[in-house]
């Protein structure tokens, strides 16, 4: 008997993602989360243990303490854990879900009674495997958590699911510490592999998508949304303290087409949108993104560092290949990005920030931007593309306000191949002095790129352009467009 007032009998509604609308002891985490992290756990018995795969695994989930898994479990209805809980497998442990499609595989309690919060979890060392890609629903979870912290997820091979793959919640400031590492997650029809929220998030070592594959996953690789309802979100949290480090994501195209059964406009990994100055404190680091529509897509917030990762080419000219909506406080150094693959030849960007949120599924250019630096980075294309497109000035839903863009650098970029390496773009109107203090130092250009540098609109929407020791061929222009010539 419990006191608490069950949830409905509904899965938490799926939260608002950038693709529709376009610190403690996680700090053990980032220095090796180790089983000492969590706390002592009596063993549960299993051998020898008598009923179907799903009253044992669940009679000994019951106990909580740790559950030692060694062989194929066969499993009709929803595993239900929940604190100080270890479930480990050996290796070569798999649990099978024979249920119906519409149902999650695994979730902790506080799904069902959401005043409960579950800590201390660690699930390591499995296979969990959903059945068929092919039929599952979008309700139908490999992992579901909601009100959760100091939870590890390690080892585990999670695959053929209707919807998401691992999904942790996304409400209250208690959903917090949480890692995920050295996980292999595909298979994902129509959900995100990974999906959650929460403060001091470490995503490492973990290889998503499989290349060839039925479907890698149907939205984004990592989603790390937002909750915008009142009535399960009533602080407002986003998510904050993110480590999302040597990662190897995979989308489904395949160099000239998107293939499978999943969706097609992915996004390797998806970020906000939060708050206007929000301070998220995101850092993406070391990862691999291939095979995906846009490979990060980040909206509303301030404090983001992307560092040293590979972006390989991205399958969408509307976009960039990472794209940064109303992104403030922001580090992009010493990436590596790839467009336009054989028979791509449209006009492809790397970087797209843009003076612009995201609320609701609508896009409005009214955030400003400011504080950021492009660094050291590498681009190539072997088609005409651009390297840093920066949209900005559009009166757009405030008729009173107008986004600007301010405060930032670029320098020390290599732009190879026949690309325009920055081209600097107000959206709509003629605002003046809409970009303020732009310094462009140092980069080094491809002798075949038309010009370094090309201003659309007017002269006078740009104040105090600093442009220096950018090293050109003397066919390439240092300066073109209407916003050079036209007052």
């Amino acid at each position: 008997m419990t006191d608490e007032a069950p949830a409905p009998a509904r899965l938490i509604p799926r939260r608002l993602l950038l693709l529709n609308g376009l610190r403690s002891s996680l700090a053990l985490a980032i220095g090796g989360y180790s089983m000492a992290g969590l706390s002592a756990c009596r063993a549960s018995p299993i051998n020898g243990a008598s009923g179907t795969d799903d009253e044992i695994l669940q009679a000994a989930l019951e106990q909580r303490g740790t559950v030692h898994l060694n062989r194929t479990y066969i499993i009709t209805r929803t595993l239900v854990l929940s604190g100080n809980t270890r479930l480990i497998g050996n290796g070569a442990a798999r649990i099978v879900w024979k249920g119906p499609p519409n149902q999650s595989i695994m979730r902790d309690s506080s799904v069902l009674y959401p005043k409960r919060v579950n800590r201390n979890i660690l699930i390591q060392g499995l296979e969990i495997d959903g059945g068929s890609v092919a039929t599952g629903d979008r309700n139908q979870l490999a992992i579901e958590f909601y009100r959760t912290g100091q939870v590890v997820l390690r080892d585990l091979i999670v695959h053929g699911v209707g919807g998401s793959g691992i999904c942790w919640g996304n409400s209250h400031a208690d959903t917090s510490d949480i890692l995920v590492e050295r996980c292999a997650i595909y298979d994902c029809r129509l959900g995100d592999a990974l999906q959650g929220s929460g403060q001091r998030i470490v995503i490492r070592n973990n290889v998503i998508g499989k290349a060839g594959n039925a479907s890698s996953f149907g939205d984004s690789g990592i989603a790390l949304l937002r909750d915008f309802s009142p009535a399960t979100n009533p602080d407002g949290r986003s998510s904050r303290d993110v480590m999302i480090t040597d990662n190897r994501i995979t989308g489904n195209h395949d160099g000239r087409r998107f293939t499978g059964i999943g969706g097609k406009a992915q996004t390797g990994i998806a970020i906000g949108p939060f708050e206007v100055d929000a301070r998220a404190d995101i850092t993406l680091a070391r990862n691999i993104v291939s095979g995906c529509y846009v490979n990060a897509w980040l909206a509303v917030m301030r404090g983001v560092t992307i560092v040293d990762n590979d972006f390989q080419p991205h399958h969408s000219g509307l976009s960039g290949n990472i794209r940064l909506d109303g992104v403030s406080g922001l580090t992009i150094r010493n990436n590596r990005f790839a467009l336009n693959q054989p028979g791509e030849a449209a006009d492809y960007t790397a970087i797209l920030l843009q003076a612009m949120r995201n609320r609701y599924g609508a896009s409005n250019f009214d955030a400003d931007i400011s504080d950021f630096v492009i660094d050291g980075n590498t681009m190539r294309s072997d088609h005409p593309a651009t390297g840093i497109r920066i949209t900005f000035g559009a009166i757009y839903r405030h008729p009173d306000y107008t986004a600007t863009v301010g405060n930032g650098a670029i320098t020390n970029n290599m732009f190879d191949g026949p690309l325009t390496p920055i081209v600097l773009a107000p959206a709509t109107g003629e605002t003046p002095r809409t970009l303020r203090n732009l310094t462009i130092s140092a980069n080094i250009v491809a002798a075949s790129a038309p010009s370094l540098l090309v201003l659309m609109g007017r002269k006078s929407q740009y104040q105090a352009l600093n442009i220096s020791k950018n090293r050109i061929s003397p066919s390439t222009h240092m300066v073109t467009g209407t916003g050079f010539t036209t007052d």
